[in-house]
């Protein structure tokens, strides 16, 4: 699930002060400032300056304002570290002031000055969309992989889809290839490289019901982007999932064992890798194995697709 780490903004006091506003006072009545404090407004009880802050935002992507409390949820992998914020506010000064680079590690308190010299301060705190190991997401997938190098790879985490390909009657078992022993020759065995081989695939194959082209073209919901996870990835997710599933076959919707999946992975023109999970594969990591199929081989599918790091 994700973790998101709780906001509150809240007014802490209300001092008189001085300072400078540029505006049209508006009627309230005298505030007693004297010489040291010529710029203090007053302002009528439903006038909009007397809001302060009034909208936050990180690199184009919006804070929630609800009253005095912002909250703001930035895309997997992002850094909190020294974050910029734009900050639009009514008010005669803020601080810290904007455009200087704040950690927001934890909660940071912003005070600002009011057009009638009274101050409030907020407490901004951003969250930062994460997932563990297991986590069922929207799509009703589950997480099998976290990716270590997220900032430069532009992606944090590998999903599954919720349970394998199917029809009316059962689990559909299909063929890698299209009915031609063509070589792809542009697979690869690696982690965040399903996609691109999906699409190698159906470029060689063309149209037609096979394992690379049902994954193009499942959805799930608002999930469209699904592909066949190459051959490292296919064992993540029995490493990650099957292997801690507690004897449940079917609690990642991985099917009765036992059965063979495809992958993404060529082998040469006529054979692509596949795993085999045999009975006891879920407590046992001897009963998966590493193999290698006839392409024209009928076996079960399971689509992933990648979490990039943007909202």
């Amino acid at each position: 699930m994700k973790n998101l780490i709780a906001i509150s903004l809240f007014a802490l006091a209300f001092v008189s002060c001085s300072g400078s506003y540029v505006g049209t006072p508006v009627a309230k009545g005298v505030l007693g400032a004297g010489p040291s404090s010529p710029a203090c407004v007053p302002v009528s009880d439903n006038d909009t300056r007397a809001k302060g802050i009034t909208e936050v935002s990180f690199s184009g992507i919006e804070g929630t304002i609800t009253g005095t409390d912002i909250s703001v949820t930035l895309p997997p992998c992002s850094s909190v570290t020294a974050l910029t914020p734009s900050i639009t506010y009514i008010g005669q000064s803020i601080i810290p002031a904007v455009g200087a680079a704040q950690d927001f590690t934890h909660p940071v308190m912003y005070t600002v000055t009011l057009p009638d010299c009274s101050t409030k301060v907020y407490t901004v705190t951003v969250a930062v969309v994460t997932y563990h190991l297991r986590d069922q997401t929207p799509s009703g997938g589950w997480i099998f992989y976290i990716n270590p190098n997220c900032a430069v790879d532009g992606w944090t985490y590998l999903e599954t889809a919720p349970s394998n390909l199917a029809s009316a009657s059962g689990q559909t078992q299909i063929p890698w290839y299209n009915g031609s022993n063509t070589t792809v020759g542009t697979t690869s065995s690696n982690i965040g490289m399903g996609k691109a081989n999906t699409l190698a695939i159906i470029a060689n194959q063309g149209a037609g019901t096979y394992a690379a082209s049902a994954c193009d073209n499942l959805v799930v919901g608002s999930f469209s982007d699904w592909f066949l996870p190459s051959r490292y990835e296919l064992g993540q997710i029995f490493d990650n999932l099957m292997l801690t599933n507690g004897g449940n076959n079917n609690l990642y919707g991985l099917g009765n064992l036992p059965g063979v999946y495809w992958s993404s992975t060529e082998f040469f023109s006529g054979n692509a890798y596949s795993w085999y999970l045999l009975a006891g594969a879920n407590s046992n990591p001897a009963n998966t194995i590493d193999h290698i199929d006839p392409k024209s081989a009928p076996r079960l599918v399971r689509c992933i697709r990648t979490i990039y790091n943007s909202l």
